[in-house]
């Protein structure tokens, strides 16, 4: 709960001081599509992976994501994408079969505080495909909560951080490097 109200309190400081930046450009006020890539680092105790993670654990992300525009610097995001938890031993072959893995569905608001920065938020939910670990089994329903910060060039290529956190009788959680391409 204390991360959730920081990272609350952050987003909405960080949202003030963007009302003294100038306007968007008109490219960024309109609905956009973005596809992204992303790599990242489970955050959760290992200990809690017996039977698939050990030391040197990779996530990696693929996913798609509309924007909506709402007010002059808001956007509404909707967010779906595949996860792949990744072990040691998996990481010359992403794309293992065996990898383990899930889909995950988020709604939530991306806020652009100058011309190509911005912060982001979202939560939803994830299903497992794969038993992984005695907190996520096959099937499973998981609490989503994102938030995260980044750019976008003007030639469409977005560069982002972000911190990711699903619940489900445990929690999992990462931190990823974002990134992706929005369609103009």
């Amino acid at each position: 709960m204390k991360k959730l109200l920081l990272t609350i309190t952050t987003m909405g400081l960080l949202t003030l001081s963007g009302y003294a930046q100038g306007p968007d450009s008109a490219a960024k006020r309109r609905a956009a599509f973005s596809v992204s890539f992303e790599g990242g680092l489970p955050t959760a105790d290992m200990s809690e992976f017996p039977n698939t993670m050990s030391g040197g654990n990779a996530v990696f992300c693929t996913s798609v994501q509309a924007e909506l525009p709402t007010a002059q610097h808001l956007f509404f995001t909707l967010n779906a994408g595949y996860s792949a938890f990744l072990k040691e031993s998996m990481l010359t072959a992403i794309f293992a079969p065996s990898s383990n893995g899930a889909e995950s569905l988020k709604a939530g608001f991306k806020y652009y505080t100058s011309h190509i920065f911005y912060l982001e938020a979202g939560s939803g939910v994830a299903v497992s495909n794969k038993n992984f670990s005695h907190v996520f089994q096959s099937g499973d329903c998981a609490f989503v909560f994102a938030s995260g910060i980044g750019f976008t060039l003007d030639s469409g290529l977005e560069f982002g951080l972000r911190y990711e956190e699903w619940a489900s009788g445990g929690t999992i959680s990462q931190f990823a490097c974002r990134f992706g391409y929005r369609f103009k």
